[in-house]
């Protein structure tokens, strides 16, 4: 039942990112309450997490209420993980299947915010 009721919980997250442009009205960045501080994003060394140096350089992240987003490099998926359940970093970049893992193992994370969706294999 465990791992059923994550694949549905990442379905419906799928399905709710989906939906989000045809939404009436959605939440804008200025609607939504932001912590002070800085936000801590794990992320590992893939070209598609290059926007998160272009917000950063471009000042996105503080033009939206954010003091700053610190940026962290992990290698290895479980660097990672380790690194979220530690409370080291507020939050990751990763694939449904390490954030499904990551809830099996009763770390406290969400998914947030769909990146891409991919229709083949991103790998060769």
């Amino acid at each position: 039942m465990g791992i059923r009721k994550h694949f549905v919980g990442a379905v419906a997250l799928l399905a709710l990112a989906t939906a989000m442009p045809f939404a009436a009205q959605p939440a804008k960045a200025q609607d939504l309450p932001v912590e002070p501080g800085v936000f801590k994003l794990a992320i590992s060394p893939w070209l598609g997490y290059g926007m998160w140096y272009i917000a950063q350089e471009k000042g996105f992240f503080k033009a939206n209420g954010l003091e700053g987003v610190e940026l962290t490099n992990f290698v290895e998926d479980k660097d990672m993980g380790a690194a979220v359940a530690a409370g080291q970093v507020d939050g990751d970049n990763e694939s449904i299947q390490q954030l499904l893992a990551k809830v099996q193992a009763g770390i406290p994370i969400k998914g947030v915010l769909l990146l891409d969706a991919s229709t083949k294999a991103d790998a060769i």
